[in-house]
């Protein structure tokens, strides 16, 4: 539960939702649904987040769950398409259903992701570079599918937001920390 927490809080640090012109359309209280995605078969990280027809998914869980977590976004996400796929990290709880089919059927308009290189020194499938390796080739292919593609600490450098709905001014603004590592930058494995 601790590291579930720590996750979501980290999760909210890196990305906020936020409406900038209060003339626009937008008002407090249109539906935003937020649908924590829970694991059945294996401890795992995985959110929905919806608002109109833009749908954001953070996280795909584990590999043992990624048909759940499809059954999930095929119930919810009713153009098939997700709009943007936030990557807070390349653990397999995290990753391990987009490797093994959480979003089958569905489309990736955009990823970001952690943008970093992830030391792989370690024998377990968190720290496999197979694994990581197996990540990197799904997410080619979406960018091959017409997704665009950014590291954070790149998507940082050309835009601090992320327009949702432009015409009512609704975006996600990324927030700064100092955690952000660039694409050729290794992560510690610590």
């Amino acid at each position: 539960m601790l590291k579930k927490s720590i996750l979501l809080v980290s999760l909210l640090a890196c990305s906020s939702l936020i409406a900038c012109n209060k003339t626009k359309n937008y008002k407090p209280g249109d539906p935003l649904t937020i649908t924590s995605i829970e694991m059945c078969d294996e401890y795992g990280e995985s959110t929905l987040i919806q608002y109109k027809d833009f749908d954001i998914l953070v996280d795909s869980g584990s590999e043992l769950d990624a048909g759940h977590v499809n059954e999930v976004l095929n119930s919810k996400v009713t153009d098939k398409e997700i709009d943007l796929l936030v990557v807070t990290h390349p653990h397999g709880d995290h990753i391990g259903g987009i490797i093994n089919g959480a979003l089958e059927g569905i489309s990736v308009k955009q990823i970001v992701d952690y943008g970093y290189t992830y030391d792989t020194d370690g024998n377990d499938k968190i720290n496999n570079s197979a694994y990581v390796q197996a990540y990197v080739n799904k997410r080619t292919s979406y960018i091959n599918a017409g997704a665009t593609y950014h590291g954070i600490k790149e998507q940082m450098k050309i835009s601090k937001t992320l327009d949702i709905d432009k015409e009512n001014d609704l975006r996600i603004r990324w927030l700064e920390n100092d955690f952000y590592f660039g694409e050729d930058e290794v992560f510690p494995n610590e």
